[in-house]
């Protein structure tokens, strides 16, 4: 009988050593790994549908804009054409509001923003900027025979501009300027801005040189541009947060065209020099 009891005792020891030394997986095994960060799919993405959505407010000449045959045209629309080209996908271009082009970038309705489009530390809380491709800044546009030569000299006048372009941020900032006037109008479109202007209905605008000056070359003896400006910008184009292979390779093409002149070819034909800057 004791030979039986010792028994039983030696089996229990030993199933509760064995029970003791099962390996607690649980709460020994590795942490799981950092989920990898979701691959930019946004070049492939684009290969794939065939084409590229641009988005610009179709009014702002000459970077896009209607011709006489109610066609998109322009600077930024040849280059983008170009960038196009050489990806092997269709140009889409898709005009927007201009003060609702970052949602309509966020939404995917387009897949960038060319269209002049000034990089400023603001807009890059919500946009991917791609590296710039020319210089601009802020210039003050009054009719020829305006009394006004300086931004004093419009005190207590009307200054128009269009709505979210950093024309309006530039007023803005200025405000011992904005302080003096009468009102900062502001306007959905840039041809609407002009339009104020040449009616009377404005004394004066502030806009991006180039697309001023452009204007002025094309209503010759009716507008002028005041000495006074505002900071130089660079100009770039918009994408969507975290798609930097899109980016990335349009930045590359535009380099290219930059080194084999296409770039200079189609600022020339545009500005009559070239402005094209990588």
């Amino acid at each position: 009988m004791k030979k039986i009891l010792a028994l039983l005792l030696a089996v229990v020891m030993m199933l509760s050593i064995g029970v003791g030394c099962t390996p607690k997986e649980d709460a020994e095994a590795p942490a799981d790994a950092e989920t990898p960060a979701e691959e930019d799919a946004s070049l492939q993405a684009v290969l794939d549908k065939g084409y590229i959505i641009l988005g610009l407010d179709d009014t702002f000449a000459p970077m896009g804009f209607r011709d006489e045959n109610n066609e998109i045209v322009g600077f930024d629309i040849d280059l983008a054409k170009e960038v196009a080209e050489r990806l092997g996908v269709e140009l889409r271009l898709q005009p927007i509001e201009w003060d609702s082009k970052v949602l309509e970038l966020q939404s995917g309705n387009i897949d960038m923003i060319w269209n002049g489009l000034t990089i400023t530390e603001e807009r890059k809380e919500n946009i991917n900027f791609s590296k710039p491709y020319f210089n601009d800044r802020q210039v003050i546009i009054v009719l020829n025979e305006s009394p006004v030569n300086t931004k004093a000299d419009l005190e207590g006048t009307q200054v128009g501009v269009q709505i979210e372009s950093t024309a309006a941020a530039a007023v803005e900032a200025d405000a011992e300027f904005a302080a003096t006037l009468e009102e900062v109008v502001q306007y959905s479109s840039f041809n609407e801005v002009y339009m104020g202007v040449q009616s009377g209905i404005l004394d004066a605008m502030v806009v991006d040189e180039l697309s001023g000056r452009y204007a002025i070359g094309k209503n010759p003896g009716i507008f002028r541009v005041l000495e006074d400006t505002y900071g130089d910008e660079q100009i770039g184009i918009g994408f969507r947060k975290g798609e930097d292979a899109l980016r990335d390779k349009i930045d590359e093409i535009l380099d290219e065209m930059a080194q084999d002149g296409s770039g200079a070819a189609i600022s020339e034909k545009w500005f009559g020099e070239d402005v094209f800057s990588r």
